[in-house]
Parts: C-alpha cells; sequence; structure tokens
C-alpha cells in the first residue's frame, strides 16, 4: 500500500519509520501484576522512582486504548524521588477483564492495589477516557486515611477528561466523527464494537499511518504535536500493546460508561482536584472540563488556550507536582 497517496492523514513527507512500533513486536510481556482478592490480576509498570524507596507515588491512569506503556518520557518523576505507577484498567493489557464493571468499581481496585503494593499515601493523573476513573477515585478515597489520621489521597489532577453526560454544549467544536461517536455510545452501542475491531485491525497492519490519519480528525495543534517522535511513539506502542491482544471488546465497552450513570456525584469529592483542559480540544471538549471544575467542590481550573487534547505533555510536570503534593 502507497501510504503517501491515502487520504485522510497529512503526507506531505514520508512517514517515520519507528523501529520498535512494528505489530510483530507485541505483545510484550514487560511489566508486572498484582493480583486482587477476587482472583483478577491488574497489570501496572513503574516508571521513575522505584517503587519500595520513593518519597512519593502516583497512579496514572490511561486513555483509551491504552496501556502501562503509556508513561510520558523524561525525568521529571525521578527527579522528584517520585514512583509513577500506569495501572491498566480490567480487560486492557495484562490486566483480566471484569464483567458489568462501572466506573466506579475502579476506586474499590485502586484501594486494594495501593494496600497490596504498600503504598500508604499516593496522588493520581488522568488523562482523557481515564479521567472519570481518576474522578472515582476522588470521590470514594478522598477521605481516605491512614492510622494516623492523614489522608492517603493527596491530589488528583484531571487533564483532558471526558465529562458525565448532560453537560450542556458538550459536542461543542467536536468533529463529526466524534460527534457520531459520542451519538453511538448513547444510544446503538452495539455498532461500536465493530468499528473499534476495524480500527484496532488497522493499527496492526500499519501503525503509523493509521494513528496520523487518527489525529487529522483533531485540531491542527494536536496534529502537529502528534508527529513529535516522543509523543507519536507512546500513543502507538500504547494502543499495540492492547490491540495486539485483541481487546477491542474492553474499548468499546469503555465508550459505553461514559454516557451512562457514573455512580457518584461529583458534588460529593472532597479530594483536592485540579483540571487541565485546553481551548481548542475536539475530544474532549472545553465545556466538559468547564463542567468538572465548575460542579467538583473547591476543585481548580487550568484552561490551555489554544491547546488542545495533548496539552497533556505540556502540563505533565504542573500535573505531577500537584499529584505529588
Amino acid at each position: 500500500v502507497d501510504t503517501t497517496a491515502c487520504m485522510g492523514a497529512n503526507t506531505s513527507a514520508p512517514l517515520p519509520e519507528y523501529e520498535e512500533v512494528q505489530a510483530s513486536l507485541f505483545p510484550r510481556d514487560a511489566g508486572l501484576a498484582v493480583q486482587l482478592d477476587d482472583g483478577r490480576r491488574i497489570g501496572y509498570m513503574c516508571y521513575g522512582a522505584p517503587l519500595d524507596t520513593a518519597q512519593s507515588h502516583v497512579l496514572l491512569f490511561h486513555g483509551t486504548p491504552g496501556s502501562r506503556f503509556f508513561c510520558p518520557e523524561g525525568t521529571h518523576a525521578a527527579d522528584m524521588d517520585v514512583c509513577l505507577v500506569v495501572l491498566e484498567r480490567p480487560g486492557f493489557g495484562l490486566s483480566d477483564p471484569k464483567e458489568n464493571r462501572t466506573i466506579k468499581d475502579w476506586a474499590d481496585d485502586v484501594r486494594e492495589i495501593v494496600d497490596k503494593l504498600h503504598i500508604r499515601r499516593f496522588g493520581v493523573i488522568a488523562y482523557s477516557a481515564g479521567g472519570p476513573y481518576g474522578l472515582a477515585v476522588a470521590h470514594d478515597l478522598g477521605e481516605w486515611t491512614d492510622a494516623d489520621g492523614n489522608r492517603r489521597l493527596l491530589g488528583v489532577s484531571i487533564v483532558s477528561s471526558v465529562a458525565p453526560s448532560g453537560v450542556p454544549d458538550v459536542t461543542t467544536n467536536m468533529p463529526y466523527v466524534f460527534r457520531l461517536a459520542y451519538f453511538l455510545s448513547s444510544y446503538l452501542p452495539s455498532l461500536l464494537y465493530p468499528i473499534v475491531k476495524y480500527s484496532g485491525g488497522q493499527y496492526l497492519s500499519n501503525p503509523v499511518f493509521t494513528g496520523r490519519d487518527d489525529w487529522t480528525k483533531h485540531h491542527a495543534s494536536d496534529q502537529e504535536y502528534y508527529k513529535t517522535p516522543a509523543v507519536e511513539k507512546l500513543f502507538l506502542i500504547s494502543a499495540l500493546e492492547m490491540y495486539s491482544r485483541q481487546q477491542w471488546t474492553t474499548e468499546a465497552y469503555e465508550y459505553t460508561l461514559w454516557n451512562r450513570p457514573w455512580g457518584f456525584d461529583l458534588h460529593d469529592i472532597r479530594a483536592p482536584v485540579c483540571v487541565w483542559q485546553g481551548t481548542v480540544d475536539q475530544g474532549c471538549t472545553l465545556p466538559m472540563g468547564r463542567h468538572i471544575a465548575a460542579t467538583v467542590p473547591h476543585a481548580r481550573l487550568e484552561v490551555g488556550e489554544n491547546k488542545g487534547h495533548l496539552m497533556f505533555f505540556d502540563v505533565w510536570e504542573d500535573a505531577l507536582r500537584f499529584a505529588a503534593a
């Protein structure tokens, strides 16, 4: 296939060839798993300072598609003596699926995980489709204390997150394909599986082209940012890990959860929360971020002017500091 002639992606220059981004190299064995009391395993990967000796611990909740390999490059965590633990939700990567799971269920898993990993106090960074799960943890574990009465959850950084259904103007600035997906997740969820399976197959066949073609649906600033090699490889490696395991059911199911009741009220969150949101994000739109920040008591809102969905990388260090504080 002559990918330079295919429609959709900006192909004015030859596509890069990344040695580590080949479907034949996936799935990968790297990573660990913690076994929960019900027998399920949750996969994870640690970055930065060592888990056993780090001064602080921050859990990172990836987007969708995603896996334990989604962690920005850099030395910020190690320099801050922070261990970053990227957790895979049920059905992603090394994690066993959980039938009929809800967004709120994730908080119970996290409570058990941090105890089993001997993490006393921790923060959370939740990005994109991981955002609802970060808010669930903020809700359920926000007042969880240790034996000395200290809060165990330090702070929750929510970056470019999905919001609950019913937010006014939620599809503002969304291109047609995103509005369609949002509609299907609410009214015709059975159609999501074949779409996701087809997309996953495309990633396995031609990951670089497919990734770039997907990002043509986002704002121009995101399209250019995505071409940064470190960013592009991060998304592709994370997605290939999931798709090589044929976990399309997990991805499709996650989309259906967004527009169902989340099982908790944002008004009842008591954990420290900071929301980062770009003004030109066409996937998780500005009204979503504003709604979350306005509804969670005492939440802070940081708006990135002319920033899109990938402002995550611009605010990474600030989000890490807030979660670890």
